[in-house]
């Protein structure tokens, strides 16, 4: 019997070094806890924060109390009804204004869509003095208003369509730079 067993535990013994000395270099795909990169791995187990997103106003009178009491800017964006498709550059910007480019400044300013009707009237009676007192005469624009009791005094203006990209680099210069 025992010249028996010899020749079974030889083999078995080949078998068991070959392996283990396999899967010693490197384990076996399944083996890994994940395919990929360690970075990703954790990247994906943490929690993405929510986009900021500009909360748009639509009448001026109580978008200026708000500025007056937290002591932030006005962003007043005067564009055509959404649906006159003859506008093109207030078409466009409005992509611009709801890009993500844009969201960012949501914390830096309270933000007024106002709409201009094709006659030139705004129902917004506040926002229609206002643009009457800056002469504020062709669409899109957008005017950066300091909230100040005393008078209306504007920080900058930006007349005609943006791109996202060049709408950022404005916003950030009207809004974020030391004047």
């Amino acid at each position: 019997m025992h010249a028996f067993i010899r020749p079974l535990l030889l083999p078995g013994l080949l078998l068991f070094l070959f392996t283990a000395g396999a899967r010693s270099e490197e384990p076996a795909k399944s083996d890994r806890w994940f395919d990929g990169d360690l970075k990703a791995a954790f990247d994906s187990a943490v929690p993405k924060p929510e986009p900021t997103v500009i909360h748009w106003r639509t009448e001026l009178q109580p978008a200026y109390q708000e500025a007056l009491k937290i002591g932030k800017p006005i962003v007043m964006v005067y564009l055509c009804p959404v649906d006159r498709d003859s506008c093109v550059f207030c078409k466009r910007m409005r992509g611009s204004i709801y890009a993500p480019e844009t969201q960012k400044y949501s914390d830096d300013a309270i933000f007024v869509l106002v709409t201009v009707n094709v006659d030139g009237s705004i129902p917004d009676k506040a926002a229609a003095l206002v643009a009457e007192k800056l002469e504020i005469k062709s669409r899109p624009v957008i005017s950066i208003l300091e909230p100040d009791p005393a008078m209306l005094r504007e920080r900058g203006r930006i007349v005609g369509y943006y791109s996202a990209k060049e709408l950022d680099a404005n916003l950030n210069k009207l809004l974020r730079q030391p004047n």
